[in-house]
């Protein structure tokens, strides 16, 4: 089994990883608040006491501290760990899969966007335009100046291929958002999971839109019914889709086999 040239320095590489998640988690927390992801530093969210460093080390700061905060005890969710671990998951993968370091460090901006949003759209129901409008701008620079993006090494066509997936993306939400609202008489798409799509169309091209909508889809459906067998949902409540968007996207990103053409080739579109 062949490995990245960065593999000897993976675990490196994986800790770089924890603490990028960790400034994550702060942008997931902060940006819907409408407050700097800058400044103040790190500070509890119950009880807004500054984080010592030795507070903030991520995942062994929350197991030393036993799940609460040193100041005000109050319970720390399990989404902070959790957060930096697949952060650095994430991070580690491109470094084991790609070997072209400018297209790991634009993946990983991609990815880092990818989960801010879908923290977001988890929490709040929602996906600020930073991210998605911030991605569609960012996928259409990265692919004209890094072709390589779209299996091509001629810029303006990596540029026409992202913004076909861009337009693909964002036109077929819009067109099942509308279906949904005639058939169903409710809204069945968010603008923010169109936009959203928009941008992974203008990373992946639209053979990335096509299997991030399937996929998500399928995955969306599937963990929708578990839910709803063990109770803890119904099927009238809301689903934050652009989680399930972002998963499929990565998959396809990191997946190197030929099964994703097999995929958009069964159904006649290659």
């Amino acid at each position: 089994m062949s490995h990245s040239i960065f593999y000897p320095y993976l675990p490196i590489i994986f800790l770089i990883g924890l603490c990028w998640g960790s400034f994550l988690k702060l942008c997931i927390d902060r940006i819907p608040k409408n407050k700097s992801i800058i400044l103040p530093s790190s500070e509890c969210f119950s009880c807004n006491k500054p984080l010592r460093f030795y507070h903030n080390i991520p995942i062994i700061s929350w197991i030393i501290l036993k799940r609460r905060c040193s100041y005000c005890n109050v319970i720390i969710p399990y989404s902070y760990p959790l957060t930096e671990l697949i952060v650095a998951c994430l991070i580690s993968l491109l470094f084991n899969t790609f070997s072209y370091l400018p297209i790991i460090i634009i993946y990983t901006i991609f990815f880092s966007l990818l989960v801010i949003g879908s923290g977001i759209d988890l929490k709040e129901f929602w996906i600020p335009d930073t991210v998605s409008i911030g991605g569609i701008f960012l996928g259409l620079v990265f692919s004209y100046f890094f072709p390589i993006l779209h299996s091509t090494t001629d810029n303006l066509d990596g540029l026409l291929s992202s913004i076909i997936g861009f337009i693909s993306g964002s036109a077929i939400l819009i067109l099942i958002a509308y279906l949904a609202k005639i058939i169903l008489h409710k809204n069945g798409m968010g603008m923010g999971d169109v936009k959203l799509l928009g941008a992974i169309g203008a990373f992946t091209g639209w053979k990335g839109v096509i299997f991030s909508i399937f996929f998500g889809s399928l995955v969306a459906l599937l963990i929708s019914l578990i839910l709803f067998f063990l109770r803890k949902k119904s099927l009238r409540d809301q689903v934050p889709f652009g989680p399930y968007l972002s998963f499929a996207c990565i998959i396809y990103i990191l997946s190197k086999s030929q099964i994703l053409n097999i995929f958009t080739d069964s159904l006649f579109l290659y």
